[in-house]
């Protein structure tokens, strides 16, 4: 690090007047602080060739799962043990006409009456008991309206087996509850004379959805006739050639009449051919306008159109979970170490023929800056479905995929509008993945011209024979040069603490979360096991009691090492909260006595602060703990004016000047550069034999920093 001090300043503005030997001595000390500078370059770049990847993974991660809620048609409403709301998305908010922040926080019996409440503990209490369950339920709104909900809710469980709240997918049914009790009446006489009648009669809306139906007509179809109501007709019964026949009985008006129409069961040919008698009248309003249809039946045939429906069903399913396999595969690709793009890219292209709808005919390439990528057995056919890569708004190539054979018209072409879907993830996908290598490209060359420029720069100052005004002019603009890049790579260094705070907050959470879950099956597994021997079996009993022990060891050991990399306590309650964490492990792990004042015992601070704050404050018990000796720790965190000041005082052995100023002390340097990031200052003075103390200065809301 190059920094002029005011006696340096006063020597370059007197330097026409002072001897040679003092110019060489400038020169000597420039020379030293280059070198320092391009060590701490070295160890600011090897950082950030570990974590940068780390951090923008874990960022694409966050994207997709906040996408993924926001774009949910379906609210969801999490609750704590104590029915309090820890989460709704934007519809759930939007359902209730709340913010998520009003919401937030809030007791849920707050939004229903209570008739709803006592129905509400009912099914808490079933939720305590593991039960997950569809049911109805009405709420109360923010202006006082009612709204009717159909809920899929689940119990919550903590890893100990607790019940730690409840999740609930939540739809809106009011619209639909509306029309049902409106319909109740109106209805009524017509249901008592189609209940009645041996024939088989249906009626349906203007949109072909079924509004009622006889006991004959579900009963036909071995169904209760409440099973009907609000389904589509073709949903149920898909038929291209009826549905023709319907929407021109809406269109024209005019009543349909089908006579010994055949149809013969291709899996049952043992039935012969079957006949549907079957007539379509249009029922009117007094505009004339067809408002609902009349459908009486004869014979069956809803059995096997409904089968043929599962059966569409299930293939769509299977081509979905080929889509997320191609998607899932891809991300694996991506996080191979030291994998290429041109590897990406081959990779890719030969995980697109598995996703698509007719694998064995797929091929495919993509095309990046004009050189292909392709599929082994890649040809161009006229049977094609291709988009952009877009990098930046800027396009970079394409994807095209192929049938090598002709296949029936769906919905693009001989393709599904879910491929299209998938295509255009995956584009995405490969446009974020070249984005972020030329990024990763532009560092590098970034890193190059520093240090041609740093070379340029000694190179000019080991010319000192050069005039007097030549060399001042020279050494201010390799002063102000230096200056810029000690900023930039003071940036660079936060950021990297960031990343790196970051990433121990997930390795914490996915290691208490994954680890801890499955060592708890372990354990699991090894008491069942442990049950189901007999006494004559000692020496498995014996073992799997050793095992037991271990697992329970290796969970403790789980819990240290996620609290280690990331106190929950300081994203969860701030940074007072994690400090009185971290006096009380420091207290029953080394035996250390310490006093805590904190002044006042309420007050805030961003994330940034606090996480700067409780890693000065955890490097400084470390070092005692270390190092010191002491047996007595005095803590003070105060907010002084626009200043939050954090004091620690032990009364060990004192640290020395060169121990406190060494540039090899990485922990002291980080310590510092938290500070001096956010306009603070650190000190820290020891006296032999009677101890050191520490003190950290943070502006409480953001300043001008200043290098």
């Amino acid at each position: 690090m190059l920094v002029i001090s005011p006696e340096s300043s006063e020597f370059i503005n007197k330097i026409g007047d002072e001897s040679k030997k003092m110019k060489n001595k400038a020169k000597a000390q420039l020379k030293d602080e280059v070198t320092e500078l391009k060590k701490r370059i070295a160890m600011l770049e090897a950082y950030a060739e570990k974590y940068v990847p780390i951090a923008e993974a874990l960022q694409k991660s966050e994207e997709k799962y906040h996408k993924l809620l926001e774009a949910l048609q379906e609210g969801v409403w999490a609750i704590d043990k104590d029915a309090y709301t820890t989460f709704v998305n934007p519809r759930m908010a939007e359902l209730l006409g709340y913010s998520m922040d009003e919401m937030q926080g809030k007791h849920l019996f707050e939004f229903m009456d209570e008739k709803g409440r006592a129905i509400a503990k009912h099914n808490l209490d079933k939720r305590k008991q593991g039960i997950v369950e569809q049911h109805e339920f009405t709420f109360l709104k923010k202006n006082g309206t009612s709204v009717s909900a159909l809920l899929e809710t689940a119990p919550i469980f903590d890893k100990d087996g607790n019940y730690a709240g409840a999740i609930a997918g939540v739809i809106d049914i009011t619209q639909r509850k509306q029309v049902e009790e409106a319909l109740k009446e109106s209805t009524l006489l017509l249901e008592t004379i189609l209940d009645h009648t041996h024939m088989l009669v249906a009626y349906m809306d203007h949109h072909f959805n079924f509004v009622k139906v006889n006991r004959a007509y579900a009963m036909a179809d071995e169904r209760e006739p409440s099973f009907f109501p609000g389904k589509n007709h073709f949903d149920l019964y898909p038929n291209p050639e009826n549905k023709e026949i319907f929407r021109r009985v809406v269109e024209t008006g005019e009543a349909y009449f089908a006579r010994a129409k055949p149809f013969e069961y291709a899996e049952h040919p043992e039935r012969g051919v079957t006949y549907w008698d079957w007539s379509l009248v249009p029922i009117k309003d007094q505009g004339n306008t067809v408002i609902g249809l009349v459908l009486t039946l004869t014979n069956i045939t809803d059995r096997v159109k409904s089968h043929q429906a599962l059966e569409e069903r299930t293939q769509e399913l299977g081509e979905r979970v080929k889509e997320l396999n191609c998607l899932y595969s891809i991300a694996k690709l991506v996080a191979t170490p030291n994998i290429t793009l041109d590897e990406i890219l081959q990779g890719c292209v030969d995980l697109i023929p598995p996703a698509w709808q007719y694998p064995d005919i797929t091929c495919a390439r993509i095309i990046v800056k004009g050189e292909e990528f392709r599929t082994k057995n890649f040809q161009q056919t006229i049977w094609q479905q291709a988009t952009d890569i877009v990098v930046q708004s800027k396009r970079m190539g394409s994807i095209e995929i192929f049938y090598m054979e002709e296949r029936p018209q769906r919905d693009e072409g001989p393709f599904l509008v879910e491929e299209r879907n998938l295509l255009t993830a995956i584009a995405e996908r490969l446009g974020r993945i070249i984005e972020r290598t030329h990024a990763e490209e532009e560092l590098e060359k970034y890193r190059e011209h520093l240090e041609e420029l740093i070379d340029e720069k000694t190179a000019e100052l080991k010319d000192t024979n050069e005039k007097l005004r030549q060399e001042i002019v020279e050494r201010q603009k390799a002063e102000e040069e230096l200056r810029v890049s000690q900023e930039e790579l003071r940036n660079l260094a936060m950021y990297l603490q960031s990343v790196r705070e970051s990433e121990r907050t997930t390795i914490a959470r996915e290691i208490h979360d994954e680890l801890g879950q499955t060592l708890t099956a372990l354990k699991m597994d090894l008491s069942w096991f442990h049950k189901r021997l007999g006494d004559d079996q000692k020496p498995w009993i014996e073992k799997i009691e050793s095992m037991s022990e271990l697992v329970n060891t290796t969970i403790q050991t789980v819990k240290r090492i996620s609290t280690e990399l990331r106190p929950g306590v300081l994203d969860d309650l701030g940074l007072v909260a994690a400090i009185e964490w971290l006096v009380n492990e420091v207290q029953s792990r080394t035996g250390v006595t310490c006093e805590l004042t904190i002044d006042p015992e309420d007050f805030l601070l961003d994330r940034d602060r606090s996480t700067a704050l409780f890693r000065i404050f955890q490097e400084t018990m470390t070092n005692i703990a270390r190092h010191s000796g002491a047996t007595r720790v005095m803590v003070h965190l105060e907010k002084k004016g626009d200043l939050v000041e954090l004091r620690v005082q032990d009364n060990g052995r004192g640290i020395t000047d060169e121990e406190s100023s060494d540039h090899q002390s990485f922990g002291l340097i980080g310590m510092r550069e938290r500070v001096h990031f956010f306009g603070g200052e650190l000190a820290i003075h020891g006296t032999a034999g009677q101890g050191t103390t520490v003190v950290a200065r943070i502006p409480h809301q953001t300043l001008e920093r200043v290098v």
